[in-house]
């Protein structure tokens, strides 16, 4: 199956992607703290989670 960009496996890929970058930013962020707590949710089936995650952090590391 192709993504969008008529790529074979990308999906694998992308979420390889996704979590490198996040584990990296997590890594920077001192001491993160959510702005909402709880985030809002989607009144929705079809795609659950937060609706989004506004988050608050002292800095930034190099």
């Amino acid at each position: 199956m192709a993504d969008v960009h008529g790529e074979v496996a990308c999906p694998p890929l992308a979420q390889l992607e996704v979590n490198l970058a996040l584990e990296f930013f997590v890594r920077r962020i001192d001491s993160p703290k959510l702005v909402v707590d709880p985030p809002p949710y989607r009144h929705n089936q079809v795609f659950r989670g937060p609706r989004h995650l506004w988050m608050d952090f002292a800095a930034v590391a190099d």
